[in-house]
């Protein structure tokens, strides 16, 4: 979901093929924030989110 919004401004939600336990995850860890209400609702990543995605993830074999 964070593809869909980097390197662009707000975006709608209608928009964006994700689920809203995605979106919950995502605000609660401050990576993304939303604005307006139901058929107006908008989404952009945060700094906070831009540093998430740029973090190196080890993967453990």
């Amino acid at each position: 979901m964070m593809e869909y919004l980097h390197g662009r401004d707000w975006v709608m939600a209608t928009t964006l093929p994700v689920s809203r336990k995605t979106f919950s995850n995502l605000l609660s860890k401050g990576w993304v924030e939303h604005r307006g209400t139901l058929n107006e609702l908008a989404y952009r990543i945060t700094d906070k989110g831009l540093t998430a995605m740029k973090t190196r993830v080890r993967i453990y074999r």
